[in-house]
């Protein structure tokens, strides 16, 4: 059976990351300072599968997708063509580029992935940028809302400062630890979204994710901006 081809750019790109050599980018091209004491990742060889599937999520079809899908939310915040409420946005491959961290592992594990969050070095979507400004400038509510887990919050809001997202005065709704094992992320994220409208008085009336657990269950968003990701999904 022939087997997909891999990249040649994406392998030099994940070397070059694993070696510490590569800087994320952020805002379509501008690198990160570099860091003085780069994350020890170790690039494995690809899985040809994850080889077809990381190389179709640089496709330039699929990266269009995306840029069409965070540019209509985009002006739609801009337009005031949502109800007044809350905005909930997610975090990792809506707003934040995790691509590299699946460049370089064949399986996502517990270890690795924590790993790769403690780094703080996922680059945004250059579309994501302008999003958040929008929603700044709107005066509304919003919040990310991310299955990451509380004990990685400040990992997570310095890789948020260091690609130029707020944090200051935006909530950071995060999995307590405590959170069963067998909770879907549909239920998690129903329930902070309805503890949110709960606690503020305001529903949720938009949201922006890459699963459609992201807005599923309860407390759901009316409009809900869905931001392809094929690299997996999540119940």
């Amino acid at each position: 059976m022939r087997q997909p081809r891999v990249s040649v750019a994406l392998l030099l790109l994940a070397v070059a990351f694993a070696l510490g050599c590569a800087k994320p980018l952020v805002n379509g091209g501008a690198a990160q300072a570099p860091r003085t004491n780069p994350p020890p990742f170790g690039c494995e060889t690809l899985k040809p599968d994850k080889a077809q599937l990381l190389n179709q999520s640089f496709a330039a079809a699929h990266v269009a997708q995306r840029a069409q899908v965070l540019e209509a939310a985009t002006a739609a915040v801009k337009a005031s063509a949502t109800p007044p409420g809350w905005a909930i946005v997610d975090l990792d491959e809506t707003l934040l580029d995790n691509s590299l961290y699946f460049a370089c592992h064949n399986e996502h594990t517990p270890a690795t992935w924590v790993q790769w969050i403690r780094a703080a070095a996922a680059p945004v979507f250059p579309q994501a940028l302008p999003l958040v400004q929008a929603l700044q400038a709107s005066g509304r509510p919003f919040a990310y809302l991310s299955g990451r887990k509380e004990p990685w919050r400040y990992a997570t809001l310095q890789n948020l400062a260091a690609v130029g997202l707020p944090t200051q005065g935006v909530p950071l709704l995060l999995k307590p630890s405590n959170t069963p094992s067998t909770t879907t992320a549909a239920q998690y994220k129903s329930q902070q979204r309805c503890a949110l409208q709960a606690q503020s008085g305001l529903p949720v009336t938009l949201s922006v994710g890459d699963q459609l657990s992201d807005n599923a269950g309860e407390c759901a968003a009316p409009l809900f901006f869905h931001v392809p990701n094929l690299l997996y999904t999540l119940p």
